[in-house]
């Protein structure tokens, strides 16, 4: 009889913090209204979402946007980087053409 009372208050309780964080984020005046954002999940008040997009759970979106109708897998980072670290030779191992 305990263990489903605390099963049942541990539910509620997880489904308020859901509604809280989901309402927080889709308050931000650059997030469509329409868009679905999991718990635990970041986006910073640069990022502008599109309609009916879906944000997993874990994903940090730092700055940038996304267009309408993209779901954003779980545990991603989109920020911003240095051109200066991404510029680096290509390295070819094992990559053979077709004659």
């Amino acid at each position: 009889m305990l263990d489903n009372a605390k099963r049942k208050a541990a539910l509620l309780l997880h489904r308020f913090l859901q509604y809280w964080t989901t309402r927080a984020v889709k308050e931000q005046p650059r997030i469509d209204p329409t868009v679905y954002v999991m718990p635990n999940a970041y986006v910073s008040a640069e990022v502008a979402v599109g309609r009916y997009s879906y944000i997993r759970g874990g994903a940090q979106l730092e700055s940038g946007s996304v267009g309408a109708f993209c779901s954003i897998a779980p545990d991603v980072l989109i920020a911003e980087t240095s051109t200066r670290w991404t510029r680096c030779p290509l390295i070819r191992s094992g990559i053979r053409r077709a004659a």
